[in-house]
């Protein structure tokens, strides 16, 4: 069912459990994934897909906030 149900659609748990399988099973880059989220909007026309986080103890993927360190910071893929 849900790999017809377009992403932007699909429930929190699936999202998160698609890009963690991007990250982590696959080793996909953050670009590759934040690729495949604009991908996905434009087939969507435009609608928003939001890409969870990596784990807080991927270091080289979650770069905290420097001001409080709760979120991630903001790099060229969050802002394009």
């Amino acid at each position: 069912m849900w790999e017809t149900c377009p992403l932007f659609q699909a429930p929190d748990w699936y999202r998160d459990l698609y890009f963690h399988h991007l990250r982590y099973v696959e080793g996909r880059s953050e670009e590759f994934v934040y690729g495949v989220a604009k991908r996905r909007s434009r087939e969507a026309g435009g609608a928003h897909v939001r890409v969870p986080p990596p784990e807080r103890t991927d270091r080289e993927r979650f770069l905290p906030c420097g001001v409080c360190g709760e979120h991630v910071a903001f790099d060229c893929f969050s802002v394009r």
